[in-house]
């Protein structure tokens, strides 16, 4: 069967994006839910759907239903999903199993960050899927492949788990330290984009020549000189001085490995 109707559970920033992509290539929008409905009017009047805020109207004539909703409400929502609906949510590290109950169900996972107000380019994005049965598996592929993204991969829970830890690392984590990089800038009112040439070189290397083989500064040379004066100029914030002495030493520890 192929996969031409669709119905979305969120009015988020993956809920939003998807119903774009989706709509843009020209499959039909059937419901977007969202607990507020005035969420679910403003990406449904975008999309040709129709927007509710009463899961038990969602029509059941549809091919899929996408869970795009946070990781703490997937399985209670779930729950009040006719058994019959084939149904898919979007979770890097919520498992396949919180679907037990029903019929035809997986997992439809794009490795990316949704900021409000930012649409992204899908055909950039992995998606990571999985499902509880080949037959469904297959026609996932091919609703990816055709209307999101050619990068699709068949990926159980435990890889991508292993995936989505990996992003917290490489995606939250990194932002939050451009959030220091940018409060330790403007003691001087210094412009975060001062780093942006540093930013694009430093991700450059890392894929081009590996992250280890990108790594530079003075933990790398081991300048206690230098790395003193740095925890000098952070002064009395205790969590910062630990987060630079624990990342000086992961830094030394790669080196050594």
């Amino acid at each position: 069967m192929k996969i031409k109707k669709v119905s979305i559970i969120g009015a988020g920033n993956v809920a939003s994006n998807l119903a774009l992509a989706l709509f843009n290539s020209d499959i039909e929008i059937v419901n977007i839910y969202a607990r507020k409905i005035d969420k679910a009017k403003n990406i449904a009047r975008q999309v040709g759907a129709i927007g509710m805020d009463d899961l038990k109207l969602i029509n059941p004539n549809i091919d899929l239903l996408i869970i795009a909703v946070k990781d703490d409400v997937i399985e209670a929502l779930q729950a009040e999903i006719l058994c019959s609906i084939p149904i898919v949510h979007t979770s890097g590290s919520i498992p396949l199993s919180v679907f037990s109950r029903k019929e035809k169900y997986g997992i439809l996972y794009p490795l990316q960050t949704f900021t409000k107000g930012k649409i992204i380019d899908m055909q950039k994005v992995p998606f990571l899927i999985e499902t509880n049965a080949i037959d469904f598996e297959k026609e996932l592929v091919v609703f990816v492949n055709e209307n999101l993204s050619h990068q699709v991969k068949v990926a159980n829970s435990d890889i991508r788990g292993q995936i989505h830890l990996a992003a917290v690392f490489a995606n939250n984590f990194t932002t939050e330290l451009m959030v220091i990089a940018k409060e330790l800038l403007l003691k001087e009112q210094i412009d975060l984009d001062i780093l942006k040439p540093l930013m694009l070189e430093t991700i450059d290397k890392s894929f081009s020549l590996g992250p280890e083989a990108a790594l530079t500064g003075p933990a790398i040379r081991n300048d206690q000189m230098i790395m003193q004066h740095h925890l000098n100029k952070i002064g009395e914030d205790q969590q910062l001085v630990e987060l630079y002495k624990i990342m000086s030493t992961l830094i030394q520890r790669n080196i050594k490995t």
